[in-house]
């Protein structure tokens, strides 16, 4: 492409005339216009502001066009389809990497077992007696051993009925007791034995200060030293601190509200037979529950050992700060 100075005379191209110099394209017989510049001229002759949306759209669907072509080249005619699939593969993933993170932080054993505490406290409020509740408990325990001892002693049965219980058992239970038996032998045993008031309370926490202190332990007790086998400094406080408000709530609150329930010597404490005042015994309790937590009697499973520990415990104050 010629320069402007090119098309121009010599004679008019001087330094004192230049910037006076205008220059038409078209009176200029010797120019000619390349093809490039010629679209140019057609697209600025070209009335953009009437058409604008037009060429807007065509350009618009020569991408798609594209971007389609190119899909098909990459997956064939069955592109879309992968695709879905791999969605569908991505929602799957998704979904199993919950349920995994659920069982490998013991989410549904942790749900079942505070389960247990409102169950006892429900039958408390509708006013069953501790051995109505004894019965049932018993029952369930005769089924749940029997259960086991055929489990343990037939492999082909375990392996059977493991995938409806897996979930709610620790992996070493696959072959030894369940911890469920171990729970209903001693929520069975304070039932049986232990004053109304005190036998309720040791069942609410086994349920809800145990799987405090599981709870806490896992995720800070590693910031925390240890104060025993498999037990953190976090757990015991947490356990503690449930204690002392499960205590709270059952002779602050639930007593008090459902006083039909219960006859006059089926409460073992009370504010009005008792030396201690219910922030004391509630203090008592938190350190009860917490040692009961840390202690480890041989192998016993602490299903059994929390509930009859805090009983004995529990009665053991009751009785002794007595009018």
């Amino acid at each position: 492409m010629t320069s402007v100075a090119e098309r121009i005379p010599p004679q008019e191209t001087s330094l004192h005339n230049a910037a006076d110099i205008t220059y038409d394209e078209k009176d200029d017989a010797s120019y000619v216009m390349s093809e490039s510049e010629a679209e140019i001229s057609l697209v600025s002759d070209y009335d953009m502001t009437e058409d604008y949306d037009k060429l807007a759209f065509l350009h618009v669907d020569d991408e798609l066009a594209e971007d389609h072509a190119l899909l098909t080249e990459t997956h064939g005619e069955s592109g879309g389809e992968n695709t879905e699939n791999e969605l569908k593969k991505n929602d799957s993933g998704a979904a199993s990497g919950i349920v995994d993170f659920l069982i490998r932080h013991e989410i549904p054993r942790k749900v079942f077992h505070s389960l247990h505490g409102f169950e006892t406290l429900g039958l408390y409020i509708l006013g069953w007696t501790k051995f109505d509740a004894a019965r049932v408990v018993w029952s369930l325990f005769a089924l749940v051993f029997a259960n086991d001892v055929i489990r343990l002693n037939f492999p082909s049965f375990n392996e059977s009925v493991l995938p409806f219980f897996r979930h709610f058992m620790r992996d070493h239970e696959a072959k030894l007791w369940n911890g469920v038996v171990f729970y209903l032998a001693g929520a069975g045993l304070v039932l049986s034995f232990a004053p109304k008031d005190i036998a309720v309370m040791s069942i609410m926490l086994l349920s809800w200060a145990d799987t405090a202190a599981s709870t806490v332990g896992r995720a800070f007790g590693k910031y925390t030293p240890s104060v025993g086998k498999g037990k953190s400094l976090a757990g015991c406080l947490a356990s503690a601190l449930t204690g002392l408000c499960v205590c709270y709530f059952f002779y602050g609150y639930v007593v008090p509200t459902y006083p039909d329930v219960n006859r006059p010597d089926e409460l073992l404490w009370s504010a009005e037979t008792s030396r201690l005042n219910i922030h004391v015994y509630a203090l008592i309790t938190a350190i009860i529950t917490s040692f009961s937590e840390l202690v480890n009697i041989g192998e016993i499973d602490d299903n059994f050992t929390i509930p009859v520990l805090c009983a004995l415990g529990l009665s053991a104050v009751a009785y002794a700060a007595k009018f």
